[in-house]
Order: C-alpha cells, then sequence, then structure tokens
C-alpha cells in the first residue's frame, strides 16, 4: 500500500475529532484583527477560540482575512515529505482564495528538494464543509487502500457533485463584499429578507434567491433536495455562526425526511466567518449536480 497523507486547510470547518480519526493534516489560513494577526484554530480549542471571534464581530471590530503563501506550504509540507509519505492536498477554491494557487507554486520548489516524492494538489472549488466533505469522503475512499493517482481523479470526478445552500442572516457582509448594493442591503434588513446562495461550478458564491424569515428558507432547503440530492443521502454537514439551533433544525428536517445516518454539524471557522458574518447555516451533500 502506498504510503501517502490526506491534507487540507482550515476553511474546510472539519471538526476536530475528523480530523484525528482520518490522520488529517491541516494548515490554517490567518486572519487580522485590529491589526493583530491570528491563526485559525481547527483544534480541540475551537470553540473557546470561535466564541472570542464573534464576539468581536459584534463589536463591530474589523477582520482581514490571508491566503497561506507559497512558503508556509513548503514549511508545512516539508517534514512530511522528509518522513517518507506522499502527499494528496484538497485546497480551499481557488474562486475565493489565492491558497491553491501558493500551493501550486509551492509544488515546484518541493518537487525539487524531494524528486522521489509525490505531491498531488487539487483545487476543491468549495467552501466550509463543502470542501470538508469532498476530505472525508476523500478519506473514507483511502481506506479502501486506492493508490493516490486513482484517488486524485476520484475526487476531479466527484468534487462538482458536492452541493453548497448557504443562507445569510446579516445582508450587510455581502455589501462589504461587493456582493449587492447598499440599497439592497438597507431594505433587506428593513423587510428580513434572507438571501440564499449557491457555489457554482466554478467555486463562485451566487445568490440565488431572497426569502423572508430564516426557518421558511431552511425548510425550502429539505423540500429542494428531494430533486437535487443523490438518494439516499448518505452524508449530511452542515455548518452555522452561533445559530446552533438552526444547524439542528435542518439536520433533524434531512434526518426525518431522508433516514440521513451521517449528519456533522461545526461551526463555521474564523476565515470563512469573517465573510459571512453570524447568523449563517449551510447545507452539503452530495447530488447530481451542483445547480447553476
Amino acid at each position: 500500500m502506498q504510503n501517502y497523507c490526506l491534507a487540507t486547510d482550515s476553511t474546510a470547518d472539519l471538526p476536530f475529532e475528523l480530523i484525528q480519526e482520518f490522520d488529517i493534516k491541516v494548515i490554517p489560513l490567518s486572519y487580522e484583527v485590529e491589526g493583530s494577526m491570528r491563526q485559525e484554530c481547527f483544534d480541540q480549542n475551537r470553540k473557546i477560540e470561535l466564541k472570542k471571534f464573534y464576539e468581536r464581530i459584534r463589536n463591530g471590530e474589523k477582520i482581514k482575512t490571508s491566503q497561506i503563501n507559497p512558503t508556509e506550504f513548503v514549511d508545512f509540507f516539508s517534514p512530511i515529505l522528509a518522513n517518507g509519505q506522499d502527499i494528496l492536498y484538497i485546497a480551499f477554491s481557488s474562486a475565493l482564495s489565492g491558497t491553491y494557487g501558493s500551493a501550486k507554486i509551492a509544488l515546484d520548489e518541493l518537487k525539487k528538494k524531494f524528486p522521489e516524492r509525490k505531491i498531488f494538489v487539487v483545487d476543491s472549488l468549495s467552501a466550509s464543509l463543502g470542501e470538508g466533505l469532498i476530505v472525508y469522503e476523500t478519506a473514507l475512499k483511502k481506506r479502501t487502500g486506492i493508490s493516490i493517482e486513482k484517488l486524485t481523479q476520484w475526487i476531479e470526478d466527484n468534487k462538482l457533485k458536492i452541493c453548497h445552500w448557504f443562507i445569510l442572516d446579516d445582508l450587510n457582509h455581502l455589501k462589504s463584499g461587493g456582493r449587492i448594493s447598499t440599497m439592497t442591503a438597507f431594505f433587506g434588513s428593513i423587510l428580513n429578507v434572507k438571501p440564499l446562495l449557491n457555489v457554482d461550478d466554478n467555486g463562485c458564491l451566487v445568490i440565488k434567491g431572497k426569502h423572508r424569515g430564516k426557518r421558511k428558507s431552511l425548510e425550502l432547503f429539505v423540500k429542494n433536495m428531494k430533486n437535487s440530492a443523490i438518494l439516499p443521502v448518505d452524508n449530511f454537514f452542515v455548518t452555522h455562526s452561533q445559530c446552533q439551533e438552526d444547524a439542528e433544525f435542518i439536520a433533524d428536517k434531512v434526518k426525518s425526511e431522508f433516514g440521513t445516518k451521517k449528519i456533522v454539524i461545526n461551526e463555521i471557522g474564523s476565515v470563512i466567518g469573517s465573510h459571512t458574518g453570524i447568523g449563517t447555516v449551510a447545507i452539503f451533500f452530495r447530488g447530481n449536480k451542483r445547480d447553476r
């Protein structure tokens, strides 16, 4: 059996228990709060750190995010390669971050340093637990003894089947990112309009519609899954930012409708949370294709 490891970045928002179970190597992205740089937390302290992070958002502190640079990748991967392991790295969507591009630049240097080792870098075209779901399903496939080459091709063949649906509570974060106008954000907030987004085949966030009321939108998600999901829904992942009850509500609905056994709920991390704000719920599952 080939000796290789599975790696990803912290934006996959995977629970630490799954990271440990599958021995997944995670490289953190960074964010800046009021001039102070911090690495995104993905270990057992994550819940405590996120509570502090979202409190900063509530207080109106300015958050900036930072991609992983090529030197960080070289430093992170070199000990793994020196230990005789090959690497399969699944990266945050290239449409949302320059991290994938940095990994490709680092790849050239790493191949020169470790010519005997194999390194594969895959653009997930996904975010949050959508990226995490790809990593999880890849980890399950890896346990079957599949080669690193075949597993890399399997990811490429299947990554665009991972559906991402988001509901945002705070339209102002989208406004700050230039995705909606100031006027739309203003009237949306007054009318309690919740924007519905997904991730398209290019890995970009796309606004698909707007509805009044979050619970109504969550119920609509479950209804629409009947037309989009590959049945049975074996794995269903949910992320949220400070709204655990909403995440549990939709998870219970999916379990009731589809009998899904593997449901993972985790909080949105600092990097993605700085762009989505508080009150976001996102669901991820395998479909025949992504909504367009």
